[in-house]
C-alpha cells in the first residue's frame, strides 16, 4: 500500500470510527437521560410538529423502512409515549401521534444524532450528497457488506445472540 493511500485509508477510518462513536455514545446518554434509544427518540422527534402520522408516513420522515420503524413505534406505543389511533378517512390504517407524556419528553430532549446528521447532509451540496451515498455504498459493496440490513441506529428486533455476533448478524 502506497504512503498515501495509506494516510488517506487512516483518515477515512478515524471518521468512520468518529461517526460510530458518536452514535454509541449518543445513544448511550439518550438512554440513561431518557431511558429509550436513539431511534425512539428519533421517531418522537418527527412527531414533535403535532400532525398525526401514518407508520409509512414517519418512516419517510425517518429514511427507514417501515418495518425496521414499526419495532420502534411499538415501544413508545408501550411506553405511553405514542398513541395509535385508527384514522377518520381509513379506519384500517393507524395514525400515531404524541402523547402528553412523549411530547413532555421530546420539549426536554437536545437534538438527536440521526437528527443532526440530517441537517448536516441538508447543508451540502447536492452533487456531495449523491458522490457520498455513492462512495460510503461501493465501499460496502467492496468489502462484501452490503447485504447488512439498514436499522434505524441501535435499536433492533430482538437482543443478539452469540450466533449472531459470529455470523456478522450485527
Amino acid at each position: 500500500m502506497s504512503e498515501a493511500m495509506s494516510a488517506y485509508s487512516h483518515i477515512i477510518l478515524n471518521a468512520l470510527r468518529r461517526l460510530v462513536s458518536t452514535l454509541h455514545v449518543g445513544s448511550r446518554q439518550t438512554e440513561k437521560q431518557l431511558g429509550m434509544s436513539t431511534a425512539q427518540l428519533f421517531a418522537l422527534q418527527k412527531l414533535q410538529d403535532g400532525q398525526k402520522r401514518s407508520l409509512n408516513e414517519l418512516a419517510l420522515l425517518t429514511y427507514t423502512h417501515q418495518s425496521s420503524l414499526s419495532v420502534v413505534v411499538r415501544k413508545l406505543v408501550d411506553k405511553g409515549l405514542v398513541q395509535s389511533s385508527p384514522s377518520p378517512a381509513d379506519s384500517r390504517r393507524l395514525m400515531l401521534g404524541l402523547t402528553a407524556k412523549g411530547r413532555r419528553l421530546v420539549d426536554k430532549a437536545a437534538a438527536s444524532v440521526p437528527d443532526r446528521l440530517l441537517k448536516a447532509l441538508a447543508e451540502m451540496d447536492l452533487n456531495d450528497q449523491i458522490q457520498l451515498g455513492k462512495l460510503l455504498n461501493e465501499l460496502l459493496d467492496r468489502a462484501a457488506l452490503s447485504d447488512a440490513k439498514a436499522d434505524l441506529f441501535f435499536e433492533y428486533d430482538e437482543p443478539k445472540t452469540e450466533e449472531d455476533i459470529h455470523d456478522n448478524r450485527i
